[in-house]
């Protein structure tokens, strides 16, 4: 009798532990499903930012250059000013000399 009560028992806890195994595996599926969800939302907005990103970058890197541009024209008048000064000024000395 006492073997039938321990094969009973055994049984009993095999049946528990498969179930608690199983319990584990299922809660392990559902929870890798939902990290499996959250990885390809964050790919996803991942994937938003990144041609957001980029226009802003290419946004900045347009705005850099147009500033750049207008830099040059800057110092080109800048020079052609200086030349029209010291033109002036050569100009003032001639008809000084003239007098």
């Amino acid at each position: 009798m006492s073997t039938l009560i321990a094969q009973a028992a055994a049984s009993t806890a095999t049946v528990a532990v498969q179930e608690v195994v199983e319990s584990r595996r299922l809660r392990r599926k559902q929870t890798i499903s939902e990290l499996e969800i959250e990885i390809s939302e964050l790919q996803r907005r991942l994937g938003d930012f990144l041609p957001v990103e980029q226009a802003a970058k290419n946004r900045c890197n347009s705005e850099i250059e147009r500033t750049h541009k207008e830099l040059k024209q800057l110092y080109s008048l800048d020079v052609v000013d200086d030349m029209d000064e010291k033109a002036a000024a050569v100009q003032e000395e001639g008809y000084a000399a003239l007098d």
